[in-house]
């Protein structure tokens, strides 16, 4: 793994999350260390595959689908975000979910929910909203969490 980073110049957390399908698509560094080409359609098409099964599988072990605007709750003094994380319960997450953990399982940039979880971003980026959407969660309950997340910012 670090040998693989370091032929890439990249961090090996990069190829790490690259691997978890945390990018919009394969490094190009990554990608041509492994000598897959300046883009290749198919590459590109199954990256975006994984990210997709993914997304799906995760969204059914964190209940995705059964969540609506109630289980969201009244907003409360913590970023929104950071109750929603604290909230998912599962067969595998008793007490909630890392920001990690959450960015692994929708195939996000975990960099994303630490910039909105402090307040230094205020709106989704599409790949978040996918992400969650992918995943399971209601379109209506996606928007009520990231209004509450631009709220909260303000």
């Amino acid at each position: 793994m670090d040998e693989l980073a370091h032929k890439a110049g990249v961090h090996p957390q990069a190829l790490l999350l690259n691997e978890a399908g945390c990018y919009n698509h394969i490094l190009p560094s990554i990608r041509r260390v492994m000598e897959l080409g300046p883009r290749p359609v198919e590459e590109d098409r199954q990256y975006r595959m994984f990210q997709t099964e993914k997304r799906r599988k995760s969204g059914q072990l964190l209940l995705f689908k059964e969540k609506t605007l109630t289980d969201l709750g009244p907003p409360t003094e913590k970023h929104p975000l950071i109750e929603f994380r604290n909230h998912l319960y599962s067969l595998r997450y008793i007490n909630g979910i890392s920001r990690m953990g959450l960015a692994k399982a929708i195939c996000v940039q975990p960099a994303e929910l630490y910039l909105l979880e402090r307040g230094e971003k205020k709106t989704f980026s599409e790949q978040l909203r996918m992400g969650l959407q992918e995943a399971g969660l209601p379109a209506t309950v996606v928007g009520e969490l990231e209004y509450r997340t631009e709220e909260y910012a303000w």
